[in-house]
C-alpha cells in the first residue's frame, strides 16, 4: 500500500540495468500507455528492467504525466 508521500515509481540501479517498479495504478496505467512491451519484461507492465542509458527519459516522461520517481 502507497501512501499520499510516496513516489509512483521506485528505480532500483543495478548498474548494468535499472528495474522500474510502478507503485500505484496509477504508474502502471502511464508504462501500459507509453512503454511497448517488447523484449524481456517478466513483470509488464508492473516493472521494467530498462538499460541506464534510457533512464532519464523514461524520468522525464513520468515526470512530465505529473508523476514521481524516486532513485
Amino acid at each position: 500500500m502507497t501512501t499520499k508521500n510516496s513516489p509512483d515509481f521506485i528505480a532500483q540501479n543495478g548498474g548494468s540495468i535499472i528495474i522500474l517498479r510502478a507503485t500505484n495504478a496509477d504508474a502502471t496505467a502511464w508504462i501500459e500507455e507509453n512503454v511497448s512491451a517488447e523484449g524481456y519484461q517478466p513483470n509488464y507492465p508492473e516493472s521494467l528492467i530498462i538499460e541506464p542509458r534510457y533512464f532519464d527519459d523514461l524520468a522525464f516522461g513520468i515526470q512530465n504525466a505529473g508523476l514521481t520517481v524516486s532513485l
